[in-house]
């Protein structure tokens, strides 16, 4: 018998559930050190959803990845200060503890996708409705 996991103790202001991009561009984010360009990110994050290599990725898979990270995704991320997002120099950094990223990533790649039964907390985290007896 395997235990379920708990939710983790995390100070993260993630006000919306993270989505699979947010959770990889997270993820890219914590694999890298220092900051990288929007490309790099948009790159990874487009070849994760189209399994394929980054070098073989169209614009027409690159551009909706692009435009999702440029108007809300890293403006979001930055506003919870979890990334320092320069969109000027197009650039993005993990600022956030790493180690509360990473659990806030375990816990969520966990859960499964919501359902119209489940409704969503303020830190971005499934909840199932309970059970009546």
């Amino acid at each position: 018998m395997t235990a379920t996991p708990s939710a983790p103790d995390h100070s993260l202001p993630l006000e919306t559930p993270l989505s699979p991009r947010k959770r990889d561009t997270l993820q890219f984010l914590l694999d890298t050190d220092g900051p990288v360009t929007i490309r790099a990110v948009t790159d990874h994050v487009a070849a994760t959803e189209h399994e394929t290599a980054p070098t073989s990725l169209s614009a027409d898979q690159r551009q909706p990845v692009y435009v999702a990270l440029y108007q809300s995704l890293l403006p979001e991320l930055d506003d919870a200060d979890i990334v320092e997002y320069n969109k000027a120099r197009g650039t993005v950094r993990l600022t956030a503890d790493r180690a509360a990223v990473e659990s806030v990533l375990e816990f969520t790649e966990s859960e499964p996708e919501p359902t119209s039964a489940g409704r969503t907390s303020r830190q971005g985290l499934q909840l199932r409705p309970r059970k009546r007896r």
